[in-house]
């Protein structure tokens, strides 16, 4: 099932122009360039909708949470010498981990950047924070 699931997110967010940092468990980081937010959170509303779908054909009984945050990132080779990994790190990702609406969130510095058409069903959630309706 997480084999799906990564083959399904990993192909819209590839399409989209992002990039798959790493999976945790049965979530993932994946970063973008910031050049085109419309379209990156079209992509995430996509990839919500097909995996959703899906999700419930399996009989499983939730849907996929995405949150997504727009800032500054560090990033390099980190870990134990000789096993070293790409990976991305800083107040961004840090904040992006710890958003509590559930569903689709988007953090307000992404939301500002968004044109209307794209802001479309997005409610404040909290002072930082948007949230989808379903």
């Amino acid at each position: 099932m997480a084999t799906e699931l990564f083959r399904r997110t990993g192909r819209a967010i590839d399409a989209a122009g992002g990039k798959l940092i790493k999976p945790i468990g049965d979530a993932g980081l994946f970063v973008f360039p910031e050049k085109n937010p419309d379209r990156i959170v079209d992509a995430l509303r996509e990839m919500k909708r097909d995996c959703d779908r899906w999700l419930a054909e399996m009989g499983y009984p939730d849907s996929m949470v995405v949150r997504a945050r727009l800032g500054p990132v560090a990033r390099g080779q980190v870990g134990a010498p000789g096993d070293e990994r790409f990976d991305i790190y800083g107040l961004a990702v840090n904040r992006a981990a710890s958003m509590r609406g559930r569903k689709f969130t988007l953090g307000a510095e992404l939301v500002s950047c968004l044109k209307p058409s794209t802001r479309r069903d997005l409610d404040e959630f909290s002072d930082d924070e948007f949230i989808a309706a379903d």
